[in-house]
């Protein structure tokens, strides 16, 4: 069960860095300086919004509720305009989201690739994720 928002997201976050670290490409976190590379390089950023919450039980006896919190998660990639849509790249992301366990319960859903097409010198594809989990306050 997760107890604050950012649990939820130091969870979602931790999933793909444990696999995009592995790859060698440099990520744009939430919250962090980070430089453009080169537009020979591949990059990612990842964008968490929370959309809704919604209490879901009532207060027990010892004064706390379970919240009910969704949103989508957005893996932005970014590939040489003249690479265009990897779709290696986007499966091996898809990949960590429709099999992850996470130690809070996060639920994720509707696990889906969505081409944006080019970005300046970079072509984006977008991995999206739906995702939802219970919080106690």
């Amino acid at each position: 069960m997760i107890v604050t928002e950012q649990d939820a997201v130091d969870q979602m976050l931790a999933l793909f860095h444990t696999m995009w670290s592995q790859l060698g490409h440099p990520a744009h976190y939430p919250n962090t300086k980070f430089e453009l590379p080169d537009e020979s390089r591949t990059w990612a950023r990842i964008v968490v919004q929370h959309a809704v919450a919604r209490q879901s039980s009532l207060t027990g006896g010892l004064g706390k509720s379970k919240y009910k919190s969704a949103g989508t998660l957005f893996i932005q990639l970014f590939t040489p305009v003249n690479v265009g849509a990897d779709y290696a790249l986007c499966n091996q992301v898809t990949s960590v989201y429709v099999k992850a366990v996470t130690e809070g319960c996060i639920w994720f859903k509707n696990v889906r690739i969505n081409e944006i097409g080019q970005d300046g010198a970079f072509y984006q594809t977008n991995v999206v994720v739906d995702f939802s989990y219970e919080m106690v306050k």
